[in-house]
Formats: structure tokens, sequence, C-alpha cells
């Protein structure tokens, strides 16, 4: 579990792990300790690091040569630093449309979808923190709980899903016309 995303499921499995045993301290056995496994992960690999850099944290002072660095989300999200003139936008919305989504999910009347808008939040944030949208598209295609909640608000609208898969294929069309000239999307 060296991304993010793997780091950041242990919050959720948590929450989901805490309600299963009712919030109840005196219930939670030995069984919590396989939570140790997901940052055991990055741990080796900082581990790794320091063996090789003498750093601890070199993996993430590194990221620096690609422009990343701390800022606030605010100022990642209206103002990044390396502004590509047709990539940015769409990262910005990209990123808007994940937080409303998951606002959304969170809100909504289906109990079941609270937990994986906290989860989509949760997997969006660390990118808004380094003060760039470089590549953030690729971080938002593994946010599942944004797929399992357009398709439940599409369901039963024959009309609103053939228009959905209209609009996907015409950009599906467009990014590998692009890929294929040798620009890079994404």
């Amino acid at each position: 579990a060296t991304r993010s995303i793997g780091i950041i499921i242990v919050l959720p499995l948590f929450v989901e792990y805490l309600k299963s045993k009712d919030f109840n301290f005196k219930k939670i056995d030995l069984s919590i300790l396989w939570f140790a496994v997901i940052p055991l992960g990055i741990f080796s690999f900082f581990y790794y690091m320091k063996t090789i850099t003498g750093d601890f944290l070199a993996a993430v002072k590194v990221q620096e040569a690609w422009g990343r660095k701390m800022s606030d989300p605010i100022s990642s999200l209206l103002f990044p630093t390396g502004f590509w003139v047709y990539i940015t936008p769409l990262d910005q919305f990209f990123a808007i449309s994940t937080l409303v989504t998951a606002f959304a999910m969170i809100r909504d009347r289906l109990k079941v979808l609270n937990p994986l808008g906290f989860y989509s939040i949760l997997l969006i944030i660390p990118t808004l923190f380094t003060g760039t949208l470089d590549s953030l598209s690729r971080f938002i295609v593994v946010i599942f709980p944004l797929f399992i909640y357009w398709s439940y608000l599409i369901t039963g609208s024959k009309k609103f899903d053939l228009i959905v898969k209209i609009i996907f294929m015409s950009i599906q069309v467009i990014f590998f016309g692009l890929f294929s000239q040798f620009y890079w999307v994404g």
C-alpha cells in the first residue's frame, strides 16, 4: 500500500470495523491488528528509501521535482502551478465534479452510499494539497464510488443513459485520436 488509495482506505475500513462492533470498544479483538498491514507497505518502502538515500522521507521530498509542494486545496484547485491550456481546465472540472458527487453521496437518502462519499473525498484531498492538478484525472479514475453513484442516479432513465453513453463514447474517440497523435491525454 504505497499509493494514497492504499493508505487512505484504512480510515473508512476502520470506521466500518467499528460499526461492525457496534462502536463498543469492549468487542474489539485481535482482528484489529490486520489494520497494521495497510501502513506496513508504505513504511517498508520508506525504510528501503532510507537505506538507499539516507533520508526516510526521500519519496515525499522528490515530489518537488515534479512541481508538487504543500499547498492548501483551494489554491491548488483555483490557481494550480503548472497551468496547461487544454488539460488544467479539464482537471479543475473533474476535481469539482468529484467533490460535488462525493458530497451528494454523503447527503443521499440511501445510507449505504454515505461512507463511499467520505471515501471519495479522502481519495481526492491528498492530490489537492500538492499545489498542482497535473495528472489529477488518473487519480480520479480509480475513485470507484463515483461510478457506482452515477450508475445509481441514471438507473431507470433510458434516455439519460443513452445520452451519457454517447457523451463518453465521443470523449473516448477524441482522447484516442489525440493519443494516436502523441498527445498526452491524462
